[in-house]
């Protein structure tokens, strides 16, 4: 191997260790946020890491001021991520991959669809795609939903959400009755989110429109919900459609988060 050659190759083999150390660093700190805090030990026995190599890729986030060591020796989020917490609040941007993934998604089931995320502390429809049939879902604007608890993109992202997360949303949630088949009950609402917790798909029939049933998944990455995909279709259509209507909404949080979409 010439010099040029063995220059170039440490060069690759430099970058390779540092995208996975910022990797790391970055899955470590969304842990953070989303546990309320992460030891080195967690972080070194949840990815196959040794110990130092937790203490150091911690360390590195906290001399940043992105994360904090507390009393109890765990790291939690520091004042610098305050900065990432604000600019959200202030401006939700929507990747590319998010928005192809929701495309595709209403040219394969020919269904309204559209997407929402947490914004400024409500649920937000980020972006909407109106479907093909000659009788479809119209009248959704990108805007702030209201009524989440009616909403199987809100219920979704609770699902996947952490328990304080989960209850801080609950505990200022009015649980209003838009139609016979909305959730008003309190008890109700959480055994819903635990089985779409487990079923990774909620359906709502005819609980915030009669006549209307609306389906979510929740766009993963790196363990955190961080959207929601809703296909939103006539009840009569949905139900004789459904296993098909779901797969294709499956596919697409699945094609959403790793940003490859169908030919």
């Amino acid at each position: 191997m010439t010099r040029s050659s063995a220059a170039a190759e440490d060069v690759r083999q430099g970058s390779g260790t540092t995208l996975q150390s910022v990797r790391r660093a970055a899955r470590l700190l969304l842990e953070s946020a989303r546990d309320g805090g992460i030891s080195a030990r967690e972080a070194a026995e949840r990815h196959g890491f040794s110990l130092p190599t937790g203490y150091h890729l911690l360390n590195s986030l906290a001399s940043e001021g992105l994360l904090a060591k507390d009393r109890h020796g765990r790291y939690v989020l520091g004042p610098a991520a305050g900065v990432i917490a604000e600019a959200v609040h202030r401006d939700v941007r929507v990747p590319e991959r998010y928005t192809a993934a929701l495309r595709a998604l209403v040219r394969e089931t020919g269904e309204t669809a559209y997407l929402s995320a947490w914004g400024r502390g409500e649920l937000r429809i980020l972006a909407v795609e109106e479907g093909s049939h000659m009788v479809r879902v119209t009248g959704l604007a990108v805007d702030y939903a209201s009524n989440p608890h009616a909403r199987t993109s809100a219920r979704v992202l609770l699902a996947c959400a952490t328990p304080a997360v989960r209850q801080a949303h609950l505990a200022d949630m009015r649980l209003r009755r838009l139609t016979p088949a909305t959730i008003t009950s309190r008890e109700r609402l959480e055994q819903d989110l635990d089985r779409i917790a487990v079923e990774g798909i909620a359906i709502g029939r005819d609980e915030y429109v009669v006549g209307l049933t609306c389906a979510s998944v929740a766009v993963v990455e790196n363990g955190v919900a961080t959207a929601a995909l809703t296909i939103a279709a006539p009840t009569d259509r949905f139900r004789s459609t459904e296993p098909a209507l779901t797969a294709a909404l499956r596919d697409a949080g699945t094609r959403a988060a790793h940003g490859s979409t169908p030919a």
